[in-house]
């Protein structure tokens, strides 16, 4: 009994990880790839921010959106990043809108993004959307990111794929590696194995 329980808890979590047959982004996954929890913020109507900041210059709130191919920013914050030089031209694309129309958006190379306190990410493509309030976190990052978790109590995302931030004046608490291999170590006893 207790190995059907094993299977069927192992294959609820693949269906979790993996998705549906045939759409799956990731061959397998690990409780111990899953070590980076960033908090979200419900605003309400279902839209889900995270925190973050670009180049160490931007700080703000990232709507997760799933419908979005590409991070976003805007035209004041690419400036900022422009003048430090910290974004490079790469192309323009034609996008469609959630409105359905369409439009010609320059595409930059960032050179890091930092979601929540503890994942950095390097080289991110930004779409630039003019008249833009809300910066979008879209599947060119979720994509880098992934395998990762989102759950909704409390709200959070749990990511693989991250790179720890080194230690700074503002966030001198780089965790221990023995305390990141305790919580290693516990979460592969509490997930069944795979």
């Amino acid at each position: 009994m207790n190995m059907i329980r094993q299977f069927v808890s192992s294959a609820a979590m693949s269906a979790l990880l993996l998705g549906p047959p045939g759409l799956s982004l990731v061959t397998s996954a690990s409780a111990a790839d899953f070590e980076i929890t960033v908090p979200v913020v419900n605003r309400g109507s279902n839209t889900y921010y995270l925190d973050g900041v670009i180049e160490g210059l931007v700080s703000k709130p990232f709507l997760v959106d799933t419908g979005a191919s590409y991070l976003t920013i805007n035209e004041q914050e690419l400036a900022l990043l422009m003048q430090q030089g910290k974004a490079t031209y790469l192309r323009d694309l034609s996008s469609r809108l959630a409105d359905g129309s369409r439009r010609k958006v320059p595409l930059y190379r960032l050179s890091a993004i930092r979601l929540g306190d503890h994942c950095e990410l390097y080289d991110v493509e930004a779409a630039v959307l003019s008249g833009s309030k809300r910066s979008l976190l879209g599947l060119n990052v979720l994509r880098r990111i992934s395998p990762f978790i989102f759950a909704m109590d409390p709200p959070r995302l749990i990511l693989s794929n991250c790179r720890r931030p080194a230690p700074t004046a503002d966030h001198p608490t780089a965790e221990p590696q023995q305390l990141s291999d305790a919580k290693r170590a516990i979460s592969r006893t509490t997930l069944p194995p795979e």
